[in-house]
């Protein structure tokens, strides 16, 4: 975690969380002006896209599928 990252500084209190896997979590926005508003995060520090791994890139399809069944079978999908 980066010590100077307001993500890092977030993950490590999370409020609203969704899911979790080995490289990512979802959580939902405690602004929900958007019903649904959820934000998929690395779970390690990296300063942009291109320092991803091939395995953390290759499961952002999957969590996000996760992601958006889960918020279908709770209390944040009934306006889907």
């Amino acid at each position: 975690m980066g010590p100077d990252c307001q993500v890092c500084t977030l993950l490590q209190n999370p409020q609203h969380q969704l899911l979790t896997t080995k490289f990512w979590t979802v959580g939902i926005s405690n602004n929900q002006v958007f019903l649904g508003r959820a934000y998929v995060t690395l779970r390690t520090h990296k300063g942009s896209l291109s320092g991803l791994s091939h395995d953390e890139w290759k499961r952002v399809p999957g969590v996000s599928g996760q992601a958006g069944t889960s918020l279908q079978g709770s209390l944040w999908g009934y306006a889907t």
